[in-house]
């Protein structure tokens, strides 16, 4: 299989599609992760673990054992059950029955946003074996994307317990070479202007943040969080 243009490692990418008898659509739900040498990737209705380190023919049992728990947990929170069939066992059913995947009703609709983004939240806890720091930027980033009003706010909680796990603003900056973007990101959020973390002084002076900068931003987030796996990974702080 190709992804983005790319060709996938089978050895190192392992794939499934959400199958439900009962019609219970997944296709709302969107979560990842790394724990340990892998990394969990839900989107609606396909879920993915990638083997990032380590050998993968020896990780093989580990990655779906991990992608078994994630699927048991997330059926129990959303109150549908379904299988996770490979891409071959999914090209063999028939017409009406990969249907399902398209036209049925959301579960993301059924709990409403808060639900489902809870129900994300204990699932991602439940099948990770580390705690703080990184579970919390997990979760800030969640909040972060979940809600347009809300995304500064909780990523500026997201830097903050990077700094705050490994010694400030200054060392975080040092060790993960993303001066730009930390600067980028809290003075995005702290700006009186902006109407974000505080409350402007003088209304006729408001600037929120255009879409560019949003859409920055979300870049800016999420290549930081990706450089904070690597130095919780490095560190021992991401699972084994």
């Amino acid at each position: 299989m190709c992804k983005n243009g790319i060709a996938e490692n089978p050895l190192r990418t392992m794939h499934w599609y959400i199958h439900s008898a009962q019609r219970a659509e997944f296709g709302a739900l969107h979560d990842e992760f790394i724990e340990g040498p892998f990394r969990l990737i839900l989107s609606g209705n396909y879920l993915e673990v990638n083997i990032e380190s380590g050998n993968a023919p020896e990780l093989k049992d580990r990655a779906e054992a991990l992608a078994k728990k994630y699927f048991d947990s997330l059926e129990r929170a959303i109150h549908a059950t379904g299988s996770l069939l490979t891409e071959e066992q999914f090209a063999s059913l028939p017409g009406f029955a990969s249907q399902n995947l398209a036209i049925t009703e959301s579960a993301g609709i059924r709990l409403g946003a808060e639900g489902a983004r809870k129900a994300l939240r204990d699932i991602r806890h439940a099948v990770t074996s580390y705690g703080s720091p990184l579970r919390e930027c997990y979760d800030y980033m969640q909040d972060a994307m979940s809600a347009e009003d809300r995304f500064f706010p909780s990523i500026y909680k997201m830097v903050e317990a990077m700094e705050n796990a490994f010694g400030g603003e200054a060392r975080l900056i040092k060790l993960l070479k993303l001066k730009n973007e930390i600067k980028f990101l809290k003075r995005t959020a702290n700006e009186g202007e902006r109407d974000e973390r505080h409350a402007p002084t003088n209304r006729a002076s408001l600037r929120r943040p255009s879409a560019h900068e949003r859409g920055q931003a979300r870049d800016y987030a999420r290549k930081l969080l990706r450089g904070f796996e690597d130095l919780c990974r490095a560190k021992g702080l991401a699972g084994q």
